[in-house]
């Protein structure tokens, strides 16, 4: 039993990452809206490695890898009938793969908060290098497992936002 989502949330991947995996939303429902076609409020969590990898309808698009090996690792969450709290139901408990050394480069588990986010935008226009932004990223939460990639794909990303926004103001 956990008192909210959050909770069970942040309960299976704590779990997931102690055991060498990384647990993801899989999919989610609120029973939607008016709550009378009869679903359920629920969560599906499972591994990042589960599902298969889809083919791009261009076959000329660059090759790339996969995570992906469908693997079967499913928990369910749904709240409790009186409301007290949620409840975690086990669908299937095993991987069908290696655990991995380290969450390193994890895109889910080196995921930035938006208050990581803001402080490597501000590094950036302080013409910080990307490794010393990634250490002051360390230094303050020993915790974090991002890698130098996912700071260069964030400084991109945020360099096209500021030109888009550049473009807009202009025209």
């Amino acid at each position: 039993m956990f008192p909210t989502r959050e909770y069970l949330l942040n309960w299976a991947r704590a779990i997931g990452r102690e055991h060498g995996f990384t647990v993801i939303i899989q999919r989610s429902d609120n029973g939607g809206l008016k709550k009378r076609i009869g679903r359920k409020t629920t969560v599906i969590l499972g591994c990042e490695r589960s599902g298969k990898y889809r083919q791009y309808k261009d076959a000329l698009a660059r090759k790339t890898g996969t995570k992906k090996c469908g693997c079967p690792f499913r928990l369910r969450g749904r709240p409790v009938r009186n409301g007290d709290g949620w409840k975690v139901n086990v669908v299937c408990g095993f991987h069908n793969h290696e655990v991995i050394e380290t969450a390193i480069g994890s895109t889910y588990a080196g995921r930035l908060s938006g208050e990581e986010k803001s402080l490597v935008d501000d590094l950036t226009r302080s013409n910080y290098k990307p490794k010393d932004i990634l250490q002051t990223l360390k230094e303050r939460n020993e915790e974090n497992l991002t890698s130098i990639k996912q700071i260069y794909n964030l400084r991109q990303q945020l360099k096209r936002s500021r030109l888009e926004l550049e473009m807009e103001n202009s025209a």
